[in-house]
This record gives C-alpha cells, sequence and structure tokens, in this order.
C-alpha cells in the first residue's frame, strides 16, 4: 500500500501438486503497476507476474461533507462522502473510515456503535434526493 496500490488481498490457494499457496492481488493504477510489479518481485521472490488491464467506473459527483456529531456531550466533525449520479440522485453515501475510527479511540465506543450514530445522523441532515 505504501508503494501505491489501491487495494491489496492475499488469498491463500492451493497451487501446482496440491502445494500451499498465496495469490496477492493488487488494484493499482496506470501510473504505478510497474513500480508494484517491481517491489512485489524483489519483495516476494516470484519469476513471474500476471497483470490485467481492466476498466473502472467512478461515480462522476463525489464530495465529501462534514457532519458534526454529538456523542456522549462531545462534539466531533465527521468526513462523509456523498456519490451522486449526473443526474445530481444520490448513490451512496458513507463515512470515512479514518474519522470513525478517531471518534471511536476517543469516546471509547465501538467503531459499529459510532458507524450507526453517524448514519442515523446523516439521515437526518443530508436530503436524499
Amino acid at each position: 500500500m505504501a508503494e501505491g496500490a489501491k487495494d491489496v488481498a492475499l488469498i491463500p490457494t492451493y497451487r501446482k501438486k496440491n502445494r500451499p499457496g498465496h495469490l496477492i492481488r493488487i488494484v493499482a493504477d496506470d501510473e504505478t503497476y510497474l513500480k508494484l510489479l517491481r517491489t512485489l518481485i524483489e519483495e516476494t521472490g516470484t519469476l513471474g507476474v500476471r497483470y490485467i488491464r481492466l476498466p473502472r467506473f467512478v461515480a462522476p459527483l463525489r464530495t465529501k461533507v462534514h457532519v458534526p456529531i454529538i456523542i456522549n456531550g462531545r462534539e466531533f466533525t465527521l468526513v462523509v462522502k456523498v456519490s451522486r449520479d449526473l443526474h445530481g440522485n444520490i448513490i451512496a453515501v458513507k463515512p470515512e473510515y479514518e474519522s470513525l475510527k478517531k471518534v471511536s479511540q476517543e469516546t471509547g465506543l465501538p467503531l459499529r456503535k459510532v458507524k450507526e450514530l453517524v448514519y442515523q445522523k446523516i439521515r437526518e441532515n443530508i436530503p436524499l434526493k
């Protein structure tokens, strides 16, 4: 991830002759994939890497909104991503993980509970049209 990967997955597999192995799946941009291929070869010792270029659709209108929320008498501001289609209709609303994590750590509440409270606040304040 530090080398620019968007996503990394390590998947246990069975290889030739039923030997255990791992499949490493990396999602990267065109600008970083060659650097990541080199890093993968150098760090793992593999002799070959397969790569596939795929198109990617991204929601055309994404904004970050700062949502204030009060938890246990303390006010926090969380970053929330709002994705819209070409007509301006909301596709998805999602709080940033790092914002949730910070509030969870500061309040001592489980991340899941903080997420529920944030979604409740979002439903009250962000119009869904």
